[in-house]
């Protein structure tokens, strides 16, 4: 990092920085999520130089962003793509010497790109509020002085990859080709009992009524009665096709999505917000109805406008000309009001989101918010959200409603153009009354199709907004690897347990290890204890054992295969696992001893029984089939993680994994349940701070900042003198003090 009165931001400026203006022109990129909006700016920023890639792709080539990144993440990250990139100390006034696509550190936790400087004023793309001027005091307030420019290399390859999130969601449409035949074609018969209405009227002004031919207009009369019922009949067809479809588009997309979320890895829960994924699980429904609306209008209004319009060419050329030009006119205000409707529909998306995760939060956390009286506290913190909401709401709305108003506006010229056209022919002679009726019904007849493909274009604005988020998690690789199906190179017998960590080490980045160079093997039918502080890696060892994340280096074998060999799902199956916080779903003490698993339905009293928890559960008048309130809040802590243990060993697990897994019960309680679990013959990995837990452990492993530091039975660690001996001598004083 420079500064900026450096003679390298000299030579920066008067060179290399001047001679790069010849970029592009700055995209918008959007945030999906509030950790990532250092991708998005660099998204933009390479955007700018010609090199235009979908957010998913950039965000993989960063890494995987938990809590955020840093600027030297970028950088690296860059300089993958053939930059130079360089860091900067600046202040405000020098940033009117840096070209547009300087990424610039703002409000501490945020990125922003710049963009052009104009009159002291500077234009900000902000991933998360769009693009906005600023003075230079506000830039002052939120610029924390640090920035980073991209230069291309002589390694720099510029592309475009553009992305079209609609695409992969028309399989879906496609699937329906028999309902959607059957839906355009009642549509199309619909349309042409239409042309019954024009054809009639100018029968009847022309040939009936100035002859009095009172039977031949009955019979007109008649056969416009029986096209109305034949009317009505191809409409009712068509409605409940187009619900068919509707629903089948739904249910089919929701599940598949729902699937392919529940089949991602564990990190990808990590860096995306409960209530975040909620909206995009919900988000189907109008990405549904903007393609069964496009599909549609794609084919029967487009039909039918060309049926209307060659029937108005044949009636009055000049008319057809001037319905041209009106549908003209409407594709450009459709073309103009394009990008800012996406805009505003994704400003909108992204608010919504953070509102709906405030919901789930204040849902979540209702115990502690009761019990500490932060009801207000709260609430603010939802209506906050909600107001934004409401506001980029509002900002959609007034959009939406100045394209309503504008449609209809240029409606009412079709009567000014019959009026115009046909009825100076008709005053001149050169066109009959009859066919001025027909033509006063030919060219609304046109111009309502075009105005509904319009509008069915329009929602596209909408809906490639919502698929784009939907997208998000769509391109995010299932954990299981390609060449597994789900019969096919499943383990095809028991695990025994042998456990080994080979030199591996983990980090949510690669420069901050969280694990560094474990070692440890696990016999099986084995107790181990991990001990240490908060922190030093515990949990995280438990994790990558379970798969849930992966090593960045190193191996974990089980009994001598690699962990990566097997199906992770047949493999976690034979594991037993009792998290920190324990997770109880709704419903009865049996079903959440099961969770699925009804296989072991035959065991759910011996398990309660190893868990110490039979005695509780006999106590209600339902024993078993007590409801359970949602999220266990019934409950109590130790009798949660009773409960958690009994689901644990009811499918007689290979390997029992114990995270603080009986840190709310008492001593005496506490020691039933580790001596039940002697009996279970299975490899047990516990993670514990109670020296009556630790003990018990066949090995005992000592971390400290991810790294193994002495490993022993209790007895050989305590003669040691080492860090557990410092462990086990700081608990003993907290006990006799207590």
């Amino acid at each position: 990092m420079t500064t900026a009165s450096s003679e390298a931001f000299a030579e920066r400026v008067s060179g290399r920085l001047f001679a790069s203006r010849r970029g592009g022109r700055l995209r918008l990129v959007r945030q999906l999520s509030s950790a990532e909006c250092g991708v998005a700016s660099l998204c933009m920023a390479i955007g700018y130089h010609g090199l235009q890639l979908p957010l998913g792709k950039v965000r993989r080539l960063v890494g995987d962003v938990y809590d955020g990144v840093s600027l030297a993440h970028l950088a690296r990250a860059a300089s993958d793509l053939g930059f130079i990139a360089c860091g900067y100390r600046l202040e405000v006034e020098d940033l009117t010497e840096f070209e547009p696509g300087t990424i610039l550190h703002w409000e501490m936790n945020h990125f922003v790109v710049l963009g052009r400087v104009s009159r002291g004023r500077f234009q900000i793309y902000d991933p998360a509020r769009g693009v906005r001027w600023c003075d230079a005091k506000e830039v002052g307030r939120a610029f924390t002085g640090v920035a980073l420019t991209l230069t291309p290399g002589e390694s720099f390859d510029p592309k475009i990859e553009r992305e079209r999130p609609l695409r992969r969601h028309l399989r879906w449409v496609l699937s329906q080709k028999r309902r959607l035949a059957t839906a355009v074609v009642s549509s199309l018969f619909i349309q042409v009992l239409a042309f019954c209405v024009p054809i009639a009227m100018a029968i009847a002004v022309e040939d009936l009524i100035p002859w009095r031919d009172l039977g031949g207009l009955t019979i007109t009369a008649i056969a416009l009665v029986i096209a109305s019922f034949a009317r009505f009949w191809a409409m009712l067809i068509r409605g409940r096709t187009l619900k068919v479809i509707d629903v089948s588009l739904e249910s089919s997309m929701r599940a598949s999505f729902l699937h392919h979320l529940l089949h991602l890895p564990y990190r990808v829960f990590l860096t995306r917000s409960q209530g975040d994924l909620l909206q995009r699980i919900n988000a189907h429904r109008e990405i549904r109805d903007a393609l069964s609306s496009v599909a549609l209008a794609s084919v029967l209004d487009a039909t039918t406008a060309a049926a209307f319009l060659l029937a108005l060419f044949m009636l009055h050329p000049t008319l057809a000309f001037a319905a041209l030009g009106l549908a003209a006119l409407q594709g450009l205000v459709t073309a103009w009001s394009w990008g800012r409707r996406e805009r505003l529909t994704e400003t909108y998306l992204e608010a919504d989101a953070v509102c709906q995760t405030r919901q789930v939060e204040a849902l979540a956390t209702a115990y502690s918010t009761k019990a500490m009286g932060r009801e207000q506290a709260m609430l603010q913190r939802w209506s906050n959200a909600f107001v934004t909401q409401l506001q980029a709401d509002r900002n959609r709305g007034n959009f939406e409603a100045l394209l309503d108003a504008i449609r209809p506006s240029i409606g009412m010229l079709t009567p000014a153009c019959i009026l115009g056209f046909a009825g100076a022919s008709v005053a001149q002679g050169d066109m009959s009354l009859g066919a001025l009726f027909a033509a006063s019904v030919l060219m609304p007849s046109f111009m309502a199709p075009v105005g509904q493909l319009v509008g069915a274009i329009q929602s596209l604005a909408d809906a490639r907004s919502v698929a784009a988020r939907v997208n998000d998690v769509l391109e995010e690789t299932s954990e299981l690897p390609t060449e597994f199906s789900d019969a096919a190179n499943v383990p095809s017998q028991r695990i025994q347990g042998g456990i080994r960590f080979e030199q591996v080490s983990f980090g949510f980045r690669p420069e901050e290890a969280i694990v560094d160079d474990f070692d440890l093997e696990i016999l099986p039918g084995q107790t181990v204890a991990l001990v240490g502080s908060t922190g030093s890696g515990k949990s995280t060892i438990i994790n990558l054992l379970l798969g849930l994340l992966r090593p960045s280096q190193g191996r974990i074998l089980l009994d001598g295969a690699d962990l990566t060999t097997f199906h992770p799902q047949q493999l976690r199956r034979q594991f037993g696992v009792v998290p920190q916080r324990v997770q109880l779903i709704q419903g009865t003490f049996r079903s959440n001893i099961l969770f699925g698993a009804e296989e072991a339905a035959d065991r759910v009293e011996w398990a309660a029984k190893l868990a110490c928890l039979d005695a509780r559960i006999a106590r209600e008048p339902a024993g078993f089939e007590t409801p359970i309130a949602e999220a266990g809040s019934s409950l109590s802590g130790g009798e949660a993680q009773r409960l958690a243990i009994a689901r644990a060993v009811v499918t007689l697990p290979r390997i029992l994994v114990m995270d603080e897994a009986t840190s709310a019960l008492d001593t005496a309680t506490e020691a039933k349940v580790y001596e039940a679990l002697r009996q279970l013959e299975c490899t047990q990995v516990v993670v514990a701070h109670r020296l009556s837990t630790i003990r018990r452990a066949d090995l005992i492993v000592v971390m400290e900042n991810g790294r193994c530091v002495e490993r022993g039975s209790h007895a050989e660690l305590v003669a040691k003198g080492g860090s557990y001996a410092r462990l086990v001598a700081a608990q003993l004083a907290e006990d006799s003090a207590a």
